[in-house]
């Protein structure tokens, strides 16, 4: 049986985004090697704050990357409010 995990990386900054994402299937590839395990591993991106929530409301997320200092409208709401979307 392959067990299935969704990541979520929230990133504005596309290079950042770009070398969390391979850093990530780098360490999934070594915990497969290591531990002879089957695992997919299914990585998304969001580059802002709309999309994040979006992903979140629609998708189960295993583990979560995110910016805590995003765009400068977005710093202004609260990291609770940010999650439920508001």
């Amino acid at each position: 049986m392959i067990n299935t995990r969704n990541i979520l990386i929230v990133e504005d900054d596309t290079d950042l985004s770009s070398s969390y994402e391979m850093m990530c299937q780098i360490a999934v590839s070594r915990v497969k090697e290591d531990l002879k395990v089957s695992l997919n591993i299914n990585i998304m991106k969001a580059f802002n704050y709309e999309e994040a929530v979006s992903v979140l409301q629609n998708s189960n997320i295993d583990f979560l990357s995110i910016d805590l200092a995003l765009q400068e409208q977005e710093k202004n709401l609260k990291g609770v409010d940010r999650l439920k979307g508001k």
